[in-house]
């Protein structure tokens, strides 16, 4: 091979590594922006001001006029009001929950929540009533530590099967009545609901059963409840419901994510 030959050789030799460098930097920059955006979230709930979710299913009542039980199809929009933050924990007007749809005849008359997740990461839940004033500020002090008891705690993750989540008595109960427990955990394809799931999220079911009544919530980390379900054992009054729409704010929404 003539000196210019190889001298081509070796330029094209040199050229061909700088490719294979550039692609393999742009593809690790890549895999690890895709890592940190599809990463664990850092609230269960994506509290934002304006995210929203929309359950559609069915509820079941006795129709005291027909004597018979009745069915209707129903739709419930659950939305993010407010946000207020203390200390790491943070608070958030709800307005609409699943729950609004039991005992009713199909009407939706979505109440007030506060939906709280502590820097432990613990969930509590409490419906307001309809004459409390909420704080002016973002800053809201001392104000909602009424809705942070043992009474109104839902579940505090890492989720885990035979997790159980009520008072200190309760929990002593072999019949694990009374307490909110971590029935399953599987996983669901959400896709269909949201761009910012991609594949299978992990889904928890967690359930509550009392002597009158007991309610099914599946829950994912970064999207919230996909599915709840309300049972009464007496007088006929049942709500199932899905997730059909999650709309997040992308702008502001915490890091969002189908694992812990």
């Amino acid at each position: 091979m003539s000196r210019r030959g190889a001298s081509h050789a070796s330029l094209r030799l040199f050229f061909l590594g700088i490719t294979l460098c550039s692609v393999t930097i742009v593809s690790l920059t890549v895999a690890v922006a895709y890592a940190q955006q599809s990463g664990p979230p850092t609230l269960f709930f994506p509290l934002t001001e304006g995210t929203y979710w929309v359950y559609q299913g069915t509820v079941s009542w006795f129709d005291q006029a027909k004597h018979k039980a009745s069915e209707a199809k129903v739709s419930l929009k659950m939305t993010v009001q407010r946000v207020f933050q203390r200390e790491g924990t943070i608070f958030a007007e709800i307005q609409g929950y699943p729950a609004d749809l039991n005992f009713t005849a199909g009407e939706t008359h979505p109440s007030r929540w506060i939906l709280t997740e502590s820097s432990r990461h613990r969930v509590f839940l409490r419906e307001l009533d309809p004459s409390s004033p909420l704080p002016r500020t973002e800053s809201p002090g001392s104000a909602f530590d009424s809705c942070m008891t043992e009474e109104d705690l839902l579940f505090e993750w890492p989720l885990a099967r035979g997790n159980k989540y009520c008072d200190p008595e309760s929990t002593k109960r072999e019949d694990e009545m009374y307490c909110w427990v971590v029935e399953s955990e599987g996983s669901k394809n959400l896709e269909a609901l949201t761009s910012l799931v991609s594949g299978n999220a992990r889904v928890f079911t967690i359930a509550y059963r009392s002597n009158p009544d007991e309610t099914q919530i599946e829950l994912s980390p970064g999207v919230g409840i996909i599915a709840y379900h309300y049972r009464h054992h007496g007088t006929t009054a049942a709500t199932d419901v899905n997730l059909t729409e999650f709309h997040p704010v992308p702008d502001k929404s915490p890091s969002i994510g189908g694992s812990e």
